[in-house]
């Protein structure tokens, strides 16, 4: 018969193990809204969770950090401690079946599924956990080829173009004087004017890279590496610059 103290310094010691292990213990809290999701150690204050979306409609939750040395960490180096953390959940959540699928606009993402997340930062000493589909995940970290990114450009700007001439504007001399006829009439007019038409250009947009599998976003992070391609390409194209320059100045504006 074993020694009942024994027994019992047995079952202490297996407690405390258990609380050593860190995966273990991380994953006793999740992100609320995320189940299974594990909170980062440390950062444990949610900032923002009922009804809270991101630009694109997906629903975000944020939590501050906690702990004064990931803050301090934080301060020391930014980019090492995200990477820290990212690194954490390409390892956390490989175990519970997410795929790691790169980063995009500013946010590292995975998928399962038809379930994509994202997570990154929106602020000093946050840490932003993003739901949307594997789709809209996958639009996020889409990478284009030269060409493919000039043409897509162009196709976007002639769609745009199209959304202003349905309105009776084709220069920015049209436009200007639309906008000062919907200002003269009120406020509100104006500004319910401006917001139907980027959103009915954005619309147009994401419609048409939908084909490219890119989301709007990361079609806009993309742009400043092929800024040399496109001034080369409207040093070439001077009449269809000057054909569609309304659409052109809208993806400015996205």
């Amino acid at each position: 018969m074993k020694d009942p103290k024994i027994q019992s310094l047995a079952i202490v010691l297996a407690a405390m193990l258990l609380v050593s292990i860190p995966s273990l213990s991380y994953c006793q809290k999740s992100v609320k809204g995320f189940p299974g999701i594990p909170i980062y150690p440390g950062v444990e204050t949610l900032l923002e969770y009922s009804g809270a979306t991101d630009e694109d409609g997906h629903p975000w939750v944020w939590y501050e950090f906690t702990s004064k040395k990931l803050k301090d960490e934080w301060d020391q180096g930014v980019i090492d401690l995200m990477a820290k953390i990212i690194n954490f959940y390409k390892v956390e959540l490989k175990k519970l079946g997410w795929e790691y699928i790169g980063e995009g606009i500013g946010n590292h993402h995975w998928t399962k599924g038809k379930e994509g997340i994202a997570i990154g930062s929106v602020a000093d000493y946050w840490i932003a956990y993003i739901r949307m589909s594997s789709e809209d995940a996958q639009a996020n970290v889409t990478k284009l080829t030269d060409k493919e990114f000039v043409k897509a450009f162009v196709d976007c700007a002639r769609a745009a173009q199209k959304v202003y001439e349905k309105y009776g504007m084709k220069t920015g001399d049209d436009y200007g004087r639309k906008i000062s006829e919907m200002a003269s009439k009120s406020p509100e007019k104006y500004e319910s004017f401006e917001k139907n038409l980027k959103d009915e250009i954005r619309k147009t947009v994401k419609d048409v890279l939908k084909p490219l599998k890119i989301s709007v976003r990361r079609f806009k992070e993309l742009r400043p590496e092929y800024e040399e391609l496109l001034q080369q390409y409207f040093g070439e194209h001077q009449n269809e610059y000057i054909a569609n320059q309304l659409g052109f100045m809208a993806l400015d504006e996205l």
